[in-house]
């Protein structure tokens, strides 16, 4: 179970960090928690 859950998140957090750390230098820092926060609901 570990390893698929490894298998997953690893790819996720590599794509998901890349693009908020974009999204942040552009638009700034609030945007990027109200699209988060728009993702998780």
């Amino acid at each position: 179970m570990l390893a698929i859950y490894t298998a997953f998140m690893n790819p996720a957090l590599g794509i998901t960090g890349p693009v908020a750390g974009f999204i942040m230098s552009f638009a700034g820092v609030p945007l990027a928690y109200l699209l988060a926060a728009l993702l998780v609901c």
